[in-house]
């Protein structure tokens, strides 16, 4: 648990405390160390009047339960809040180029083994879970013929389908990765796409600090689509109403869908027909997407609300 703190400590706290927002990382029959700590730092939380403890709404309360052993109406649920990320719309992005339509690939390469590694990666973690250290084990499965077959499948649909794309339209490609490990998925996909559509219709976007959050998710507002792989691409998408179509490799992925009512927009990143489910749906929303940004509006309204309950929640907590 990141706020790392030894819980005969919390009592010394004489301020009110809010959670807010809080997710989970953590992957079928991954270890989780000292279980039991965390679930002494919940009971605590939710114990406390002078604490609040929120979660995002991408199924980490069922997660969060189910790891701790117990339920409780208090670990409450909160809308992410990448929906209401702020963004410069109005900044000059060079990497906008105005005569075409501009696409953002925002692959997803974090814990790469576990979320690309299937059954195979399970069987292994959950046969040698016991006996080896995790890192061994992971060591293992990339070595596993067919562990990594799942990633290769994804990276290979996304080919297909922007070459495909690129070959009707002006497109202007543009690469945006998250995280230091999503330049892997990055240079995979930049090696196996044709030269063409590499050199003449794509840039990449490098990382930028938190500082920067405005002109990161301000790229976002000024493009014409967003093909998204990760909860932090999709929810700001939604907030800044740029049409997307999420790319699934997650429980928490659908489960977040799922609560602001837009599972139906999702795609299965290991369907066996994932090349003709994104052209299909990204070439609908390049000819329109207006029916989804009304969506898109109507989510965060509803967010909103939730939200603002919470807030007040907070108010009265602080005395204001």
């Amino acid at each position: 648990m990141r706020f790392d703190l030894p819980l005969d400590l919390w009592p010394e706290i004489k301020k009110p405390v809010v959670f807010y927002g809080l997710s989970y990382r953590h992957w079928s029959y991954q270890p989780f160390h000292h279980l039991d700590k965390l679930r002494q730092a919940v009971r605590y939380a939710v114990d406390q009047p002078s604490m609040l403890f929120a979660v995002r709404n991408d199924g980490t309360k069922e997660w969060l339960e189910k790891m701790i052993g117990f339920s409780s109406e208090k670990i409450q649920k909160l809308p992410d809040p990448g929906l209401y990320v702020p963004h410069n719309k109005n900044s000059d992005y060079p990497e906008i180029l105005k005569d075409r339509s501009n696409i953002i690939l925002a692959f997803n390469n974090e814990d790469a083994i576990y979320r690309y590694g299937g059954r195979r990666r399970e069987v292994i973690s959950r046969s040698l879970g016991r006996i080896l250290h995790e890192k061994t084990i992971l060591r293992l499965a990339s070595s596993w013929s067919g562990v990594n077959d799942r990633r290769s499948r994804v990276i290979d649909a996304f080919v297909e389908v922007m070459e495909a794309i690129a070959g009707e339209r002006d497109v202007n490609i543009i690469l945006v990765p998250h995280y230091f490990d999503d330049f892997r998925m990055v240079a995979d996909y930049s090696e196996r796409v044709k030269p063409q559509v590499s050199h003449q219709n794509s840039i990449s976007t490098g990382l930028q600090r938190i500082n920067a959050t405005e002109e990161f998710y301000g790229l976002y507002s000024n493009v014409d689509l967003a093909v998204s792989m990760r909860v932090h691409s999709m929810s700001p998408s939604i907030g800044v109403g740029v049409p997307m179509v999420p790319i699934i490799t997650q429980d928490r992925m659908w489960d977040f869908l799922d609560e602001v009512g837009l599972a139906d927009i999702g795609i299965d990143a290991f369907s066996r027909d994932l090349a003709a489910q994104m052209y299909h749906r990204m070439t609908a929303l390049l000819r329109d997407g207006t029916p989804l940004r009304e969506r898109f509006k109507s989510v965060r309204k509803s967010c909103r609300e939730e939200s603002r309950s919470f807030h007040m929640q907070m108010a009265k907590l602080f005395g204001v």
